[in-house]
């Protein structure tokens, strides 16, 4: 298990990077998991955006999940519920990604890019018919 991530923090954006605890992830993840998905408390961001809800490898084996900004207001319905609902939708985003799938442009697929917490809320926890095709010939090809 990773618990400490000082060595992704990032002084001057008092933020963790995600792509170094992408790496160091995969390095705890026994040879025979097919995925590893980490979520943590800890605000992340990539050098090009501000923050984000999670980052994974592309094709790869491992991706996070951050439920620092999943917690924002936006409460027109139970927090729990919702909040818990924000935590699957992006867990699921960045699975897909490690399955390669990309950015859909689709606004009803799991896969659609979100620019924050609202287009979370709207964005459903599935595949567009484009995406389930694609996902489908990845599984074959593992």
């Amino acid at each position: 298990m990773l618990t400490d991530l000082s060595f992704a923090y990032h002084t001057g954006r008092k933020q963790y990077h995600s792509t170094p605890i992408l790496v160091k992830l995969e390095t705890f993840a026994p040879p025979e998991f097919l995925k590893v998905l980490a979520i943590t408390r800890v605000d992340l961001f990539i050098p090009i955006l501000t923050y984000v809800f999670g980052e994974a490898q592309l094709g790869g084996k491992s991706c996070i999940v951050s439920t620092c900004r999943l917690n924002e207001d936006n409460w027109s319905v139970e927090p729990e519920r919702l909040f818990k609902a924000r935590i699957v939708k992006e867990a699921i985003h960045e699975l897909g990604h490690t399955f390669n799938l990309r950015h859909c442009k689709s606004n009803d697929c799991i896969m659609n890019y979100c620019r924050g917490i609202e287009e979370v809320d709207l964005r459903t926890d599935q595949l567009c018919r484009y995406c389930k095709v694609l996902l489908a010939d990845e599984e074959k090809r593992l």
